[in-house]
């Protein structure tokens, strides 16, 4: 079982993920910049709510629609699921779009 919040990587690059949706802002940027750094010119919090499974041993993630760098090759990823409270989780990083 995973611990939040922990570290996600997407397309917007390196991140954080927590658990829930409505979070304090503040308290996200706080954790975001302990584990990543400060804020950055040009850049801005980014908060995605969303709805995710985690799928922690994959081989062939382009039989889910999206081959990766390491297809072939056990590992994990998160894939989208429909909206449910138990799989609600926002996602955070620092990221040059406005948030």
């Amino acid at each position: 079982m995973n611990k939040y919040p922990t570290d996600i990587v997407n397309d917007d690059g390196w991140g954080r993920i927590h658990k829930g949706h409505g979070l304090n802002r503040k308290e996200l940027q706080r954790d975001l910049e302990y584990h990543a750094g400060l804020q950055r010119v040009g850049y801005n919090l980014k908060v995605e709510e969303t709805y995710l499974r985690w799928i922690p041993r994959i081989k062939w993630c382009e039989g889910l629609g999206w081959p990766c760098d390491n297809e072939g090759e056990w590992h994990s990823h998160w894939e989208a699921v429909r909206p449910n409270p138990e799989c609600a989780f926002s996602v955070v990083n620092w990221s040059r779009e406005a948030s």
